[in-house]
């Protein structure tokens, strides 16, 4: 398992990599087909193998038959340049696809890139949502991540943060912004 720095600045793309080799879950509102799961699976080993070309086509068809960890991984794909130019803006759609069809590293992603700015504008109020949403998903990192910046943000900001963080979910992840 990879090891994560306590730190936000200087880790983002180290936690990307090592949350993209790590073995996808399936998470709550995440069904992809059995085809989908098949080229994950498949796209993952190409990725692991370094076939970065294989792992791209497989890994963009299993996310368009829903898959959200293809999705996420596309995301890393193309946050780190692995097979792909570089490109942030498409690395923060795919993260942003992935984390509206439920997938919770996804979401905390996103909450690190809107607390660094990387890819997206520095929002503090977004990063504590996405945090929020991940926490309520499971996810202890995010909890802690949340609880970290949160001592940053002033009582109204959390609130707001919070409010839409609830709107997302309630709305069945159709008003997340």
């Amino acid at each position: 398992m990879c090891k994560r720095k306590n730190r936000f600045r200087g880790a983002m793309v180290k936690i990307v990599a090592c949350v993209a080799l790590s073995v996808a879950i399936n998470l709550p509102g995440a069904s992809p087909s059995a085809a989908a799961a098949d080229d994950l699976a498949r796209g993952l080993t190409a990725y692991k193998t370094g076939n970065y070309s294989q792992a791209l086509k497989l890994l963009r068809r299993a996310a368009k038959d829903g898959s959200s960890d293809a999705q996420f991984h596309l995301g890393a794909m193309y946050f780190n340049g692995h097979g792909v130019a570089q490109d942030r803006d498409k690395a923060t759609r795919a993260f942003h696809d992935a984390a509206v069809r439920g997938n919770r590293e996804a979401q905390v992603i996103l909450g690190m890139m809107y607390w660094d700015g990387r890819g997206v504008p520095k929002d503090s109020v977004s990063a504590y949502m996405w945090f929020d949403i991940a926490s309520r998903n499971g996810s202890q990192q995010a909890a802690e991540s949340g609880n970290r910046i949160a001592a940053s943000l002033s009582a109204p900001d959390i609130a707001e943060a919070q409010r839409r963080a609830r709107s997302c979910l309630e709305s069945d992840y159709q008003r997340c912004e």
